[in-house]
């Protein structure tokens, strides 16, 4: 009898888990160990991936994945390779649209803060400052603007550009090709 109330109590608390969830809410965790994902451009101060969550990793002042942080590369204005233009930050909707990058530079073409812009223009469909698209509406659940809202859209951050010595791949696997050839065994 206690075998089956195990059972039972298993089926009924860890079913709904297993099935009533969508691949990306299941493997949440692993954004944590992606290189490129910045969090969630969103109102949201209580979703834990939201920039504007000043207590999780992507919406702190402390943290090196934070746009907030004005010390880290994606925040600090000073860094000119993802402060404007083709090395700042993406923004993808949920449903994978490319919604412009996120930069101040007013006159970059596929920057948010381009009022003339496909993608900072308050008439845009695509913008997440038209007030009554799909992406900047109060009342959208997709939406950057909409407090409520969880499946809001994703920053991207760019790939770095690669520095390394002409002829090296890794400086660190050469030195150590070196010392294990000098070894007697």
């Amino acid at each position: 009898m206690k075998k089956l109330l195990a059972i039972f109590i298993t089926l009924v608390l860890f079913l709904p888990l297993a099935f009533g969830q969508s691949e990306e809410k299941k493997h949440s965790w692993l954004r944590l160990f992606d290189s490129n994902y910045l969090g969630r451009l969103s109102k949201n101060k209580f979703a834990p991936d939201s920039t504007s969550n000043k207590f999780g990793i992507y919406g702190s002042r402390d943290s090196p994945k934070s746009i907030n942080n004005p010390y880290s590369i994606y925040g600090s204005a000073a860094q000119s390779e993802f402060s404007s233009g083709s090395n700042s930050p993406l923004i993808r909707g949920k449903d994978g649209t490319y919604l412009g990058r996120l930069n101040r530079n007013r006159f970059d073409a596929d920057s948010i803060s381009n009022p003339f812009g496909r993608y900072g223009s308050k008439f845009s469909p695509d913008s997440v400052n038209n007030p009554y698209g799909k992406y900047g509406s109060l009342y959208s659940p997709y939406s950057a603007t909409n407090p409520y809202a969880i499946e809001t859209p994703k920053i991207y951050a760019p790939t770095a550009p690669q520095y390394e010595l002409p002829g090296l791949s890794d400086p660190l696997d050469s030195l150590l090709d070196d010392l294990w050839e000098d070894t007697p065994y």
